[in-house]
């Protein structure tokens, strides 16, 4: 987890460093990756970050499969929606 934080600070967002750790703290491996994925979700909401490969890493080890593909899909359709709209 100390690389995943670490990775994650160096890419600028500390704060979700910190709730991968209280993650791991609190849960385990599994809380720590339920934390990052919540994350991610947030940032492609508020449309402030694009990381579908993360996302189903995340996914993936939490054993979601099925969310793990949504976590391309998702992402890939607001991609093309902005690339064409600029929205």
């Amino acid at each position: 987890m100390q690389e995943l934080e670490s990775d994650v600070t160096l890419m600028g967002a500390p704060e979700i460093a910190a709730g991968v750790h209280r993650g791991f703290d609190v849960s385990g491996y599994r809380g720590a990756m339920r934390e990052y994925a919540k994350a991610l979700e947030a940032l492609l909401r508020e449309k402030k970050g694009f990381f579908p490969e993360n996302l189903a890493v995340a996914y993936t080890a939490l054993g979601e499969k099925d969310r793990a593909f949504t976590g391309w899909s998702k992402p890939m359709s607001v991609a093309r929606k902005s690339a064409w709209t600029g929205a």
